[in-house]
């Protein structure tokens, strides 16, 4: 017979403190008193202090404001967490700027995107140009890249973009999701319907 060593792991919780490191930045009193925590509705005023107390563990904050059963609140507080005025007043208690929130929500997008779409590759494109400072920043791009074909005669070849709506020479529409390194030939494209 085995005996496996007890171990002192904790169960999962619903407590993005635990998982991601957020530490709040702020007294339970100064959160009651800002502009954001003012902006929720009364109940969602509870649910916050419910939150803030049960050490942000959204599924017993959920429980006990919206008395509903565990499997019920852990499936609400998905819902109440998301709210506009609650994230904002969460993002203040925790400290979050904008830009991390909106990082975060971006990678969500990417989670979710069907592997090789355009929209995941954009988020990524974008995700690596905000947290890393990796490509090119919008406008320099545009500043680079010809929108229209170069005038006849003009020595600027025209140079494609992924995610640039074109035409071929039958007049069918394409969405570019595939260039060359120099960005003078498509090589992928999706029609559009």
């Amino acid at each position: 017979m085995i005996i496996l060593p007890e171990t002192n792991a904790t169960p999962a919780t619903d407590s993005p403190k635990q998982s991601a490191g957020l530490k709040p930045v702020m007294s339970l009193a100064e959160f009651q008193t800002s502009l954001e925590f003012l902006a929720c509705t009364e109940k969602a005023q509870r649910w916050l202090v419910a939150l803030v107390e049960s050490n942000l563990d959204y599924r017993a904050a959920t429980l006990s404001v919206y008395s509903k059963t565990p499997r019920q609140a852990q499936i609400l507080s998905y819902a109440v967490r998301k709210w506009p005025s609650v994230r904002r007043a969460l993002n203040l208690y925790l400290g979050r700027t904008d830009k991390d929130a909106f990082l975060e929500d971006l990678q969500t997008t990417i989670r979710r995107a069907p592997e090789g779409s355009v929209a995941r590759v954009k988020a990524m494109a974008l995700y690596a140009r905000m947290k890393f400072g990796v490509g090119e920043e919008p406008e320099a791009a545009a500043s680079k890249t010809p929108v229209a074909p170069a005038a006849p005669g003009s020595s600027e070849p025209v140079r494609f973009k992924i995610g640039e709506e074109v035409t071929d020479d039958n007049g069918k529409r394409f969405i570019v999701t595939g260039i060359s390194a120099d960005g003078l030939e498509v090589t992928d494209a999706e029609p559009i319907e």
